[in-house]
């Protein structure tokens, strides 16, 4: 079969994808592209199919029907790991580091994984310099030069989820799934977590699907909004056309207990 070609400005396409748990169908029928430098946020009452999507779009999950083409290439069959390798890279609601290691430590082994640079002490030092620079790079953009040496069990909440952010972002990645990267964050944390994301767009060029359940970080960063519904794609458009959306406003005034997306 061949793969579908995706315009210039796309890096992700997804075509009808389908996939059903115990003959349950939870997501159903789904079209969906992401542009090169873009945020699109896929929001949406719990249950609708968000995560779901999410664990499709990184490989955790094969989907029944349907077709992912990432840089015209088909990916809908390769593993997390071959996704992440070619710069598809994905976080998780919850913290996922060593939390017994330093920060420096946390980026370097996710720096060194993804150069498949195993340490050896005949290798010569030149060889792990564009690793140093990298974790260097990483822990500086995510504004952790002071905390690099402390070991992550003893840093706040909002700070592990930095270093999970600066984990993701290790061997230049180019597609970011990030899945609630504010969830258990105060309201100043949830802001400043977002404007860095929204920085890593416009000035790294990454391209971002964030599921976001803070309306208001959702329309403040997004280039784009899908709104899902019982597994399907109800709309994706701008977020001043997402807003005014009849449709979207009675789905979150109906079942989400009269919450807006004003």
């Amino acid at each position: 079969m061949a793969v579908q070609e995706i315009s210039a400005s796309q890096l992700l396409k997804v075509t009808d994808l389908a996939f059903a748990y115990r003959k349950i169908r939870v997501i159903e029928g789904i079209d969906f592209h992401l542009n090169r430098g873009e945020i699109c946020s896929v929001i949406g009452p719990n249950g609708a199919g968000k995560t779901t999507f999410l664990n499709l779009l990184s490989g955790k999950l094969v989907p029944n029907r349907g077709e992912i083409v990432y840089r015209n290439r088909s990916i809908t069959r390769l593993s997390p790991e071959a996704r992440r390798h070619l710069g598809l890279a994905r976080s998780f609601q919850i913290t996922n580091i060593f939390l017994h290691k330093t920060v420096y430590e946390n980026v370097r082994f996710a720096v060194q994984g993804l150069h498949k640079k195993r340490y050896a002490m005949w290798r010569p030092i030149d060889d792990y310099r564009d690793i140093e620079k990298e974790t260097e790079e990483l822990i500086h953009l995510m504004n952790l030069q002071a905390l690099k040496n402390a070991r992550c069990l003893d840093l706040a909440y909002a700070e592990q989820r930095l270093v999970e952010l600066a984990l993701t972002l290790a061997g230049g990645a180019e597609v970011l799934l990030l899945d609630e990267p504010t969830a258990g964050l105060s309201l100043e944390e949830s802001r400043y977590v977002a404007a860095l994301i929204r920085r890593l767009v416009d000035e790294r060029g990454v391209s971002i699907v964030f599921i976001e359940h803070d309306m208001d970080i959702v329309f403040s960063i997004s280039d784009r909004i899908a709104v899902m519904y019982y597994g399907k794609l109800l709309v994706t458009d701008t977020p001043e056309r997402v807003r005014q959306n009849e449709q979207v406003q009675k789905i979150y005034l109906g079942e989400m207990g009269g919450e807006s997306v004003q």
